[in-house]
C-alpha cells in the first residue's frame, strides 16, 4: 500500500464516521459517541483548508458527497428536506465551509433525483 492508498483509506474511514455522526444528529437530534473526535477533525480541516492542496480538498469533498448519498435523507417531502437543512445548520454552525458544501450537495442531489 502506498501513501496515496493509505490516505484514501483513512479519508474513507473518517468520512464514514463523520457522516454517521451527522446523520444521527440531523435525523434524531443527537450526536454519536464519536462526535468530539469528528468535530475536532472537521475543525482542523476548516481552520487549515488553505494549507491543503486543491487535489486533497477535492478528494475530501468527493468522498463526503459520495457518502452523503447513503444517508436516509433523500425524501420528497419539503418539510423533511427543510428539517435536514436546519439540521446541517445546527451541526456545522453558521459560517462553515462544510455547511456550504453539504447544503449545496444535498440540494443538487434532490434536484437531480427530482425530489425538489
Amino acid at each position: 500500500m502506498n501513501i496515496r492508498d493509505f490516505a484514501e483509506f483513512t479519508l474513507g474511514y473518517f468520512s464514514s464516521i463523520t457522516l454517521t455522526d451527522i446523520e444521527e444528529f440531523v435525523l434524531n437530534g443527537r450526536p454519536t459517541l464519536n462526535n468530539k473526535m469528528v468535530k475536532e477533525w472537521l475543525e482542523e480541516l476548516e481552520e487549515n483548508r488553505y494549507f491543503y492542496s486543491d487535489d486533497t480538498l477535492e478528494l475530501i469533498e468527493k468522498q463526503f458527497v459520495s457518502d452523503l448519498g447513503g444517508m436516509e435523507i433523500w425524501v420528497g417531502d419539503k418539510k423533511f428536506q427543510d428539517s435536514v437543512l436546519d439540521g446541517f445548520k445546527r451541526y456545522f454552525e453558521d459560517n462553515s465551509y462544510f455547511l456550504e458544501m453539504f447544503t449545496v450537495a444535498y440540494l443538487k442531489g434532490l434536484e437531480e433525483e427530482g425530489l425538489r
